[in-house]
């Protein structure tokens, strides 16, 4: 613990994000490869199995939410990251289909277990008009560092490491780490501990508010519809055409670096109608990407106007996702009470976490199209 000495709480939160992001970003680039190397599980059965994780994960978060404004975000926070690392170790002696799948399962749904807890540090440690900036900086960190997964995975099918030793060296080192920035982090009670809700969970926010999260919750359906297919559809087109990961990953990082200069410009002046704008466009962005990956998927006419394609795909893809997630936190660090933000933030990370998984169950249906 040494090592976390003089570390401010921004430093240990985004420390322990971007290493997250990193064993994520290698694990979900990769999974293709990874039911490909292990021979046992097909691709529709993955994304199922990845979508059932997301979904399970997301309602549970909601009770992890309101623990946490209990009993603490960081005692939480850092027990379910010793189960993740944990996660990875049972994933190294998974070889028949259904602990294959059952593992899977349990990575991802620990993944968005874990989301809003992560989720609700900043507005623990850091003030309420600096989150915003924060929270938009950390994103172009993070691509970066998902930068860095996309490269891992033809780096890993250059050098003939085994695609599924890689993932689990990296995620059960990788989570342990993350234990370690958690437990780092300052105790205080003021912002530890909470007194549980005195009113109707559904009175934690207002209707106009229930009615802006049932909208980003559509939104990201649509919006990660492509997004879950792409590793899928690389794997299918071959090993060659892995790099192709690492160029997406690059596209994320220039669009995220776009929008934040604009909202620096704007001064994060975010307003509902902006907010449903943004959101209408998102999903039409959204839909656009899923029609473009169909095309390159079906109607193969060669490696170039695959490619593309392919990076029409990753534009469009990166810029609805940036737009309608920059929306979600400018209404969960908004919406209702300071003394529920824990909650709020769980409530609110399921638009994405639900909607991810939704689309992993239309991924799987359009991929078997």
């Amino acid at each position: 613990m040494n090592l976390m000495k003089g570390r401010t709480p921004a430093t240990l939160i985004q420390s322990n994000v971007l290493v997250d992001a990193f064993v994520t970003s290698l694990l979900t680039a990769g999974i293709g490869y990874l039911i490909a190397e292990v021979s046992v599980v097909s691709a529709s059965q993955a994304m199922m199995g990845v979508g059932t994780g997301v979904a399970i994960g997301a309602l549970a978060s909601l009770a992890m939410g309101k623990a946490a404004d209990h009993w603490g975000i960081r005692k939480l926070l850092s027990l379910v990251q010793i189960f993740q690392a944990g996660s990875y170790v049972l994933l190294a002696v998974a070889s028949q289909e259904l602990h294959v799948l059952a593992v899977l399962t349990f990575i991802f749904f620990l993944g968005r277990l874990v989301s809003p807890l992560r989720g609700a540090l900043p507005p623990r440690y850091l003030p309420k008009d600096q989150l915003i900036q924060f929270k938009t900086q950390l994103r172009t960190f993070t691509l970066s560092v998902v930068l860095g997964g996309g490269l891992a995975v033809p780096l890993t099918l250059k050098l003939g490491w085994g695609m599924k030793s890689t993932i689990v060296v990296i995620g059960a080192v990788g989570y342990l780490l993350c234990f370690l920035f958690t437990r780092a982090l300052p105790h205080s009670e003021n912002h530890d501990s909470h007194p549980q809700l005195t009113h109707s969970f559904w009175r934690t926010l207002a209707p106009r508010e229930w009615g802006m999260w049932a909208l980003l919750l559509v939104a990201f359906s649509v919006i990660a519809s492509a997004p879950t297919m792409v590793p899928y559809v690389l794997a299918k087109a071959g090993e060659d055409l892995s790099w192709l990961l690492f160029i997406s990953s690059l596209i994320g990082i220039a669009i995220n670096i776009v929008v934040q200069r604009l909202l620096r410009d704007e001064e994060v002046t975010l307003t509902r109608t902006r907010d449903l704008r943004r959101i209408a466009m998102s999903m039409i962005l959204g839909l656009c990407s899923v029609l473009l990956l169909v095309v390159a998927q079906s109607f193969f006419a060669g490696v170039w106007s695959f490619i593309v394609l392919m990076i029409l795909v990753f534009s469009i893809a990166h810029l609805s996702q940036t737009i309608v997630t920059i929306v979600a936190w400018n209404i969960q660090y908004t919406a209702g009470e300071e003394k529920d933000r824990a909650l709020i933030i769980a409530v609110f990370s399921l638009t994405s976490s639900v909607g991810n998984g939704c689309a992993q169950f239309i991924g799987s249906r359009v991929f078997e199209s």
